[in-house]
């Protein structure tokens, strides 16, 4: 291993097994104009293009990682909120992240498979610093929140360190969902 490696790789280990800080900055979490015009300005990797504008939608955006099997689960139940609200004014959107960190480092093979086999329906956009802080300082992965259609929270959700429940349970989704419109 290089010189100064172990400490790259402690450092990425405690940055995704930490406990999350999100929950303490849930009163700062908007989706509102810095927000969007950041979510705009982001790489879309997959998926549908964003919609031309967020204001009056009700969203839900999460974050994600190829490698996070609680992602996979989460990945076939925004399918099905994104089918059953989609024409309601709802919004999904994922972001990619921490897609290349550590020992999860690939050529984007690992990504590309995800995709293809849950087939987004949903735009799915290269996650940055910028966006991470805006929604929590989001650490773990997945995170969820769903955004009422005035830019406030309904449902905030973070995959904590060896809890029981890995990511939300449709059902809350769907509340969520039903609660924001």
């Amino acid at each position: 291993m290089k010189p100064g490696r172990p400490l790259i790789v402690l450092a990425v280990f405690l940055a995704l097994t930490s406990p999350s800080t999100a929950n303490e900055s849930l009163e700062n979490i908007r989706l509102d104009g810095e927000t969007v015009k950041a979510i705009y300005a982001l790489d879309q990797i997959d998926g549908p293009p964003l919609p031309d504008t967020l204001a009056g939608q009700v969203v839900l955006v999460t974050f994600f990682a190829s490698w996070c099997p609680p992602c996979h689960v989460e990945f076939r139940q925004l399918e099905m909120i994104h089918a059953a609200y989609a024409d309601q004014g709802v919004t999904v959107i994922a972001f990619n992240i921490f897609e290349s960190t550590g020992r999860f480092a690939d050529d984007g093979a690992r990504l590309g498979r995800f995709l293809d086999r849950y087939e987004p329906e949903y735009p799915i956009l290269v996650a940055n610093k910028k966006i991470q802080k805006l929604f929590g300082d989001v650490r773990r992965i997945p995170t969820v929140t769903v955004f009422g259609r005035d830019g406030v929270p309904r449902l905030h959700f973070i995959h904590e360190r060896d809890a029981e429940q890995t990511n939300p349970e449709l059902e809350e989704l769907h509340a969520a969902v039903r609660d924001a419109l």
